[in-house]
């Protein structure tokens, strides 16, 4: 994550953004030494949001983890036998 005042990024404001989107990075926007804010691509942030709202609900969280378990003890369906055909390569 890059560090940048607001009058810098006021000045590279095309550049960070574009960068942001095309690249993945990310910036914080500081003020008079202080963290104001923080730029980042748009889908990112949207499934940052998705995440929150996921893992607000404790239903949803205690179902995500029980089948993270069951993953890793292997407890699998292959994609062939859920969908009905071979997966595409």
């Amino acid at each position: 994550m890059t560090n940048l005042t607001t009058t810098k990024a006021k000045e590279q404001l095309t550049s960070i953004v574009r960068k942001a989107h095309t690249l993945g990075e990310k910036f914080v926007i500081t003020h008079r030494g202080e963290k104001y804010g923080v730029l980042l691509d748009a889908e990112e942030y949207e499934g940052l949001i998705e995440t929150l709202d996921i893992l607000k609900d404790s239903g949803t969280a205690k179902e995500i983890a029980a089948s993270l378990r069951e993953a890793s003890a292997g407890k699998v369906v292959p994609f062939e036998k859920v969908v009905g055909r071979e997966q595409k390569k």
